[in-house]
Parts: structure tokens; sequence; C-alpha cells
């Protein structure tokens, strides 16, 4: 997981008059004003390369508005990255192409929760369908121009879960299809809670980032190293971040 070039702290970003005003001219509603410092802070968290992808539902926001909002803080030249807004069936994700592509490279967890098993499945090598999905999305944003622009994903024989659990970088990858069926399978779900401080921002932890395992594999080392990494680079970033982690059903967690 690489980190963008960047000469902003998120305190700094968040208080950023500028970006506030795109963000009222863009997003002027009461509604939207309430999770300005939300959006912002997953948007930093892209720009920099904390994470890969943040997924957005395409009813509360239209594309197009992403668009503007994310070209032009772009424009204020706060961070060194390669940007690109997917969409993907009704979800739209803001993309760090470069921190994506170096995580399409390294080893992902895949377990295969089809609905024909009985129970969770641990994929010790990529299937011909993941290595479909992953040349597919290399081929898509390998040959990336330095402008904001939007991708649209068609679903076709994708498997969608696998394709946003890579976008969002996610250390667990699920592979099912839309009959699956996992209820009362034991999970453990790993919660990234940070707090971002700001002029005039109550100090209000907010989740930065969730993913769920199989208990079963809560020892895996890809996991551990993962959530490690990512804390330590938030706190080198002077970020204030915590984990929580808790045993849930499937029924009560999204996948």
């Amino acid at each position: 997981m690489t980190q963008s070039t960047h000469c902003v702290k998120l305190m700094d970003f968040l208080s950023n008059q500028t970006c506030k005003n795109i963000l009222k001219k863009h997003l002027p509603s009461t509604k939207h004003q309430r999770h300005y410092r939300t959006f912002l802070t997953n948007l930093y968290c892209v720009f920099s390369g904390y994470k890969c992808g943040y997924l957005i539902d395409k009813v509360s926001v239209e594309r197009d508005t992403i668009l503007n909002i994310v070209q032009q803080i772009v424009l204020l030249e706060l961070f060194v990255c390669h940007i690109r807004i997917v969409i993907i069936n009704e979800d739209i994700v803001v993309l760090n192409v470069e921190s994506f592509l170096n995580h399409l490279s390294t080893k992902q967890v895949f377990i295969n929760v089809s609905s024909e098993l009985s129970y969770p499945v641990l994929l010790t090598e990529d299937t011909q369908e993941v290595i479909q999905i992953k040349t597919f999305l290399h081929k898509t944003f390998n040959n990336t121009e330095p402008e904001v622009k939007t991708t649209i994903v068609e679903q076709g024989n994708l498997c969608v879960p696998t394709l946003v659990g890579l976008l969002l970088n996610f250390p667990i990858v699920y592979w099912h299809r839309e009959d699956f069926d996992f209820n009362s399978v034991p999970l453990s779900v790993y919660k990234i809670m940070i707090t971002p401080q700001s002029m005039g921002c109550s100090s209000q932890m907010m989740e930065l980032y969730s993913f769920s395992s199989p208990v079963q594999f809560d020892n895996d080392t890809l996991v551990r190293q993962f959530v490690n990494c990512l804390i330590r680079k938030l706190r080198m970033g002077g970020v204030s971040v915590e984990l929580i982690q808790t045993k849930e059903q499937s029924d009560n967690v999204s996948l």
C-alpha cells in the first residue's frame, strides 16, 4: 500500500476554506453539510494513498457532482496522485490509481462464500475468474491519464463483490454471486476509527475503514499486516487512530 506524495496534513485539509467552498457550491443542502467532514476526510485518505478507494452511493450524490468536486480539489495541487471516478452499477468509487495498481500487484486473501458451499473456503491460489478480474482491472487503469476522468465498469461476467473488494483495497476479498447464502457464519469485523480534528470541529471519531473476515481466518498474516501497516502510516501522518474488532453474525454485517 503506497502513499502518494502530499504536502498537507489532515487537519489543514479539513480547515482549508477553498475545499469547504467547493463542497458548499456543489453540495449546498443541509443534508449534505452534516457530512462535509466525513466526505473530506475520506477524500484526503484516498488522495494521500492511505486507502485506494472511497465508496459513495450514487443515489445520495450524482456522479457529475462527485467528478466536479474531485476535479476542483485536485487542481489545488495539494497532492500528487492520479484519481479516477469509477462507476459500478449504483455505486461510485473515488480511486487512487497508483495505490490501487500497487495493491493489485500484491497478494490478497480470497474467500469463496458461494451458495453451493456450506462454509467459507480460503482460495489457496487465484482461480481463473479471479485472474480474469485482476487482468481486466489492470488493463482498465494501467494507462491512466493525469486528468480526473470517469470510468464506467460494466458488470458483464465479473463478480461485483470481488470487484468492489479489490477497488477498496480490502485485505479479505469475498468471492460469490448474487445468490449466495452466507447467514449464521461467525465473522470478525474490523473497524479502523480516526479522529479528524480540525478548527471548529469536535473530536468525534469516525469510521475510515471497515471489513469483515470469517473468524476461522482471524490469524491470517496478511490481514494483520494490512491493519498494522495502515495504522502505522496514519499515525506517522499525525492522525489519531484506533482499531475496534468485534464478533458478529454475517446476517448483521454488510460483506
